[in-house]
């Protein structure tokens, strides 16, 4: 991947020498709740940048019930009327692969394991302040959909012996429904 857009990263960054290159991301919503969500942007165009997001939830719970979600997707981002990574009007788009965990360990020594997954995906408008030492600043909103897996992959473990099953989730096309979408960002460029 690095090497099929390396030529790309080349050739936009010798456009001008002051034009940043990446700028990296972090999501301040999820901060907030004790969760991780960070982008990495890449200069592919004098106006465009794409690059790698990633999420991760700490193991929220109560109990004997215990939750986690991982992602990991793309995101192209487009500066109207300015160079990418200096103050503007953006547009962006995103899609990522949503990981679901599950645990219930309310019935020691037996344990519930459940995973599922899907895809979270959207379109933002908003603005993006640029300092010139790299410090930056984003605000967006928009829409967005989760669109869950239809099946559920549970595990049993009991005693050391594991078994596995697939389930129906019931009623799960109701979610993919379009919902308010809001960045935060706070970044550095380079």
């Amino acid at each position: 991947m690095v090497l099929l857009i390396s030529p790309l990263i080349a050739s936009a960054s010798n456009d001008d020498p002051q034009l940043k290159t990446i700028n990296t991301k972090v999501n301040l919503i999820p901060l907030a709740l004790e969760s991780i969500s960070a982008e990495i942007d890449v200069g592919i165009t004098q106006y465009l940048a794409i690059g790698p997001m990633v999420s991760a939830t700490k193991q929220f719970g109560s109990g004997d019930t215990h939750f986690r979600a991982y992602s990991l997707g793309v995101r192209g981002t487009y500066f109207f009327g300015r160079e990418r990574f200096k103050s503007s009007w953006i547009g962006s788009v995103f899609a990522e692969r949503l990981f679901l965990n599950l645990t219930y360990d309310g019935l020691k020594p037996l344990i519930l394991n459940g995973s599922s997954g899907g895809f979270h995906w959207g379109a933002l408008i908003g603005y993006q302040w640029h300092w010139d030492f790299g410090l930056n600043f984003t605000l967006g909103i928009g829409v967005a959909s989760y669109d869950i897996d239809e099946k559920v992959t549970l595990t049993t473990q009991y005693l050391g012996q594991e078994i596995k099953s697939v389930q129906d989730i019931p009623e799960v096309d109701k979610i993919g429904s379009l919902f308010p979408a809001l960045d935060i960002m706070i970044g550095w460029a380079l």
